[in-house]
């Protein structure tokens, strides 16, 4: 299985999980753009989802450009901005808990991106610039930090981090 299907696998069973997926979350949903929740888009083909529930959630979503998907699910209070430039570029951030951050900046085509959390205080991080790029930062705990920087084509990195306390941090640069 390609790290894009993970990501979107992973999105998936973490919406199912929380509830999401049987009302919020349909296949119908991304064909067309006409039941969209708040969002910026540009372009044509384009579909943003934002779901939260309970909590004080902050979330941003802008996509320009062909065929993009982007996702942000959040329980607690957390914060998540995505922003897509491109055609074909797919994108989900989850949160579950309290004081986490979670940024997706992608520019390209065909780039995936995902962010799962789940505790508090986690940062995360992915900035892809390219084609095919694929990246996913999976967090459980508390104080976690993680950064992926990826610009060129094909490069593919995942991150996993479990554990409390602070210092724990991972930065991967890939250039290509």
């Amino acid at each position: 299985m390609s790290l894009r299907s993970q990501i979107n696998a992973l999105l998936m069973a973490s919406m199912l999980g929380l509830g999401l997926a049987g009302g919020a979350v349909m296949a119908a949903d991304l064909q067309d753009n006409q039941d969209l929740m708040a969002g910026t888009e540009l372009g044509q083909d384009l579909s943003a989802q934002l779901a939260g529930l309970s909590g004080e959630q902050k979330a941003l979503l802008l996509q320009q450009g062909y065929s993009n998907v982007g996702k942000i699910t959040q329980i607690g209070s957390n914060q998540a901005v995505m922003l897509q430039n491109g055609a074909d570029l797919l994108g989900g951030i989850v949160q579950l808990g309290s004081d986490q951050e979670a940024y997706i900046l992608q520019q390209g085509a065909a780039n995936a991106a995902g962010i799962i959390q789940f505790g508090s205080g986690n940062d995360a991080l992915i900035i892809q610039n390219g084609a095919f790029n694929q990246a996913l930062i999976t967090q459980n705990g508390v104080g976690n930090t993680a950064q992926i920087m990826q610009d060129g084509y094909a490069l593919q990195s995942s991150v996993t981090q479990w554990g409390n306390g602070s210092g724990r941090s991972v930065v991967v640069r890939q250039y290509r």
